[in-house]
């Protein structure tokens, strides 16, 4: 009985903290209330108990439980946390490759202090060393991923990067898993080697400087690609002042050549030449500006785009249907709101400019209320749209799935919508749902 109480204890020790440091770099990335969160961790605790119980009676299988254990934290994590799967098997594996370490150390602490026990599994002085390790290790690595890792894994701008970064941590963790369990008599044996706990620790000293400078990699593109999407909106914004600017000249240059025009039509009055009239006054309407006060919705931001992009499909011919009402105050961040907008009317341009035959239509359509926003944009095509095994679209410009694209979805998860992408009736349908970040929580 005080075997399995033992064993039970140290389950506790080895789950709680982990799951503690597994969980910080995912704040606010939750899928469910605080209340539903709870009960799923105490039924992955209560299951984690079970596998360490198992081990007490069955020491032999504790390899297995170890990968069984491994599973039970990813379906845990899978359930839990809105966020890409390669980001949560990154940091769970380098969680895991830490309590490797800790583990094992912890062992052969006792093993010094209380040799005379060492020997047996789980005992409570295993315990005892066990948070004292803990205590030192967890930590201060706690604050390193608080503070620097949360800040990595929370930039949405290296998509495709996480689909494979987890490789790393993973390597380590197989390394490590092949030495014990493999390369030994006896996990124990491990544990009590001088030696070996050594390499642990080296092995560790060198994943972290890879995660590290993995994760440096990604705050530094992440901010190169904020930039990128600065110097855009920059020029955005250049382009509209300069066609601002011409078309102010141009009222300018009407207003100062108002008299004579009128000086003009006294004169076809005054002869009774009304016809003359008429046909002046029709090349006069013709040379007025267009009006520069064109508003497609309230927010300064979206009608930018609209405006820029009005301009983009003037020049290529391509018919360009507006019918949007966003307000200037959304719940949906400005840039959030510019990368999803921009992005998606790029590629119906795009798409657009490369049709050979048919008219070219453009057409969108935006609405929203305090919880959600809508937002279609239909397109017209000639090339043929492929998709890959997966059935995900492949981008006609860069040959993948498309960064612009990807960083959609990003902006969708975030707000927890919905993004699909269909051929309908000679389009190409694009349609997006976004919802306030509130409601996950109710």
């Amino acid at each position: 009985m005080i075997a399995f109480l033992e064993g039970m204890l140290y389950s506790i020790l080895s789950f709680v903290p982990h799951m503690i440091l597994i969980l910080t770099p995912f704040k606010g990335k939750m899928r469910y209330s605080k209340r539903v969160s709870s009960i799923i961790i105490a039924v992955a605790t209560l299951l984690h108990l079970s596998l360490g119980t198992f081990v007490v009676a069955h020491p032999g299988t504790r390899g297995a439980i170890n990968i069984i254990s491994l599973i039970v934290y990813t379906i845990t994590l899978m359930i839990m946390i809105k966020a890409r799967y390669g980001k949560i098997a990154f940091v769970l594996l380098i969680v895991m490759n830490v309590g490797s370490l800790v583990n094992i150390s912890a062992k052969y602490l006792e093993s010094v202090i209380f040799s005379s026990v060492a020997t047996h599994q789980y005992g409570w002085t295993y315990s005892l060393m066990l948070m004292l390790v803990e205590c030192a290790v967890f930590v201060p690595v706690y604050f390193l991923i608080k503070n620097y890792f949360s800040n990595a894994i929370r930039k949405e701008s290296q998509v495709f990067a996480w689909k494979y970064l987890w490789l790393i941590p993973a390597t380590f963790y197989f390394i490590w898993y092949f030495h014990v369990y493999y390369h030994h008599d006896s996990p124990m044996d491990f544990a009590l080697d001088l030696g070996h706990v050594l390499f642990l620790v080296v092995v560790n000293m060198g994943a972290f400087l890879a995660y590290l400078t993995v994760l440096r990699l990604i705050i530094e593109q992440h901010k190169n690609f904020k930039l990128e999407e600065h110097n855009s909106m920059l020029n955005i914004e250049a382009i509209q002042y300069g066609t601002l600017q011409t078309k102010i000249n141009e009222a300018r240059k009407a207003k100062h050549d108002m008299r004579h025009h009128v000086s003009a039509m006294l004169g076809y009055i005054d002869k009774g030449e009304y016809g003359k009239l008429k046909e002046y006054l029709n090349n006069y309407r013709r040379s007025i500006p267009e009006d520069i006060t064109i508003e497609f919705c309230k927010n300064h931001a979206v009608n930018m785009l609209l405006l820029y992009f009005a301009q983009i499909a003037k020049e290529n011919n391509v018919e360009y249907k507006v019918k949007v009402d966003i307000p200037n105050e959304l719940f949906v961040k400005e840039n959030d709101l510019s990368v999803l907008i921009g992005n998606l009317l790029e590629n119906s341009i795009h798409a657009c400019m490369y049709q050979q035959k048919g008219e070219r239509v453009i057409t969108v359509g935006a609405s929203c209320d305090e919880n959600a926003m809508f937002l279609t944009i239909d397109n017209t095509y000639s090339n043929e749209i492929k998709y890959d095994r997966n059935g995900v679209l492949i981008s006609t410009k860069e040959g993948g799935t498309g960064l612009g694209v990807e960083s959609v979805k990003d902006i969708v998860a975030t707000y927890n919508g919905t993004f699909v992408q269909e051929e309908r009736d000679g389009y190409f349908c694009t349609s997006v749902m976004l919802q306030r970040q509130e409601i996950e929580n109710k």
